[in-house]
């Protein structure tokens, strides 16, 4: 659904505030997933998501989102975004509203 704002200005629902939060590179990224191994952390739209209390709350389960894990040992870091966007399901806007709020930082 797309809106017009006072200023003439169009948005939709799925528009998102810029990121005000952390900025990180691959670095500090696998520093964030060694702090804890037990993590789950996707990387989608350039943005690192770390899902790790959302596991048991996942109707397609843990096991979809740790395929998609970014791990220490990956000679590259695995981008979600294809099976998120609608590659493996077309989230509503209430999932990608939940995805934006576990964000922990935008990648370099």
């Amino acid at each position: 659904m797309r809106l017009k704002s006072q200023s003439g200005a169009s948005f939709s629902d799925d528009d998102e505030e810029p990121w005000g939060g952390a900025t990180w590179n691959r670095d500090q990224l696998i520093d964030f997933i060694s702090a804890t191994p037990a993590r789950c952390v996707v990387q989608i739209d350039g943005f690192v998501v770390d899902a790790t209390k959302y596991l048991a709350d996942h109707p397609g389960g843990a096991g979809l989102l740790h395929k998609y894990a970014t791990t220490k040992q990956q000679g590259q870091t695995l981008d979600a975004s294809w099976a998120f966007g609608g590659g493996l399901n077309n989230h509503s806007r209430a999932a990608k509203r939940q995805m934006r709020s576990l964000r922990v930082a935008k990648l370099q």
